[in-house]
């Protein structure tokens, strides 16, 4: 028995470099997938600094989309909320139009060591586009230097080889 654990034990180990790989230091959005249309909540999962110098400050760019999207506030961080008038208003609740969206989600303060991570959570209504992915921008200033995950994947193009891919969400169909 204790050869079968053993062999079970080697067997995950082994796995560890298919499940820990590069694209883990990326920013990543968990959850990830989403109902199209619907109120969502999610966490940008920050996992490293930049160059070993801990994070001070994370700023998530609002794709043009999405038009409710509301910060998680965070104990040690100030948040700032960036908006933008809509050049059309749209239905909102409780018959209220809806006439500005939040175009830019800061974080400031921590700061956050490079030995560790953390999470920024954001509740938002997912655009009714179901197929497509959310990308969610995200600039991470640091004591020392920045890390710029802006690089969208074009047409045809796979996110894990890119550069400095941003998180992202991706957008599914509503039950039937």
């Amino acid at each position: 028995m204790s050869h079968i654990r053993a062999l079970s034990a080697s067997a995950l180990l082994g796995l560890l470099p298919a499940v820990f790989t590069p694209a883990q230091a990326h920013p990543l959005a968990y959850p990830d997938t989403g109902v199209a249309g619907d109120h969502f909540q999610t966490a940008l999962n920050v996992s490293h600094g930049c160059d070993g110098s801990p994070t001070v400050a994370i700023t998530l760019k609002v794709p043009p989309s999405v038009i409710l999207i509301k910060p998680q506030w965070k104990a040690g961080w100030a948040l700032t909320i960036k908006k933008g008038k809509l050049e059309t208003p749209r239905a909102g609740l409780h018959g209220k139009s809806i006439t500005e969206r939040v175009e830019e989600i800061t974080w400031r303060g921590g700061p956050l060591p490079n030995e560790a991570y953390d999470t920024f959570g954001l509740q938002l209504v997912l655009p009714d586009t179901p197929g497509e992915t959310l990308w969610l921008p995200i600039i991470q200033e640091c004591q020392k230097g920045a890390h710029r995950w802006l690089d969208i994947p074009g047409p045809g193009q796979a996110w894990r080889g890119m550069h400095a891919p941003p998180p992202f969400v991706k957008i599914v169909p509503k039950a039937p």
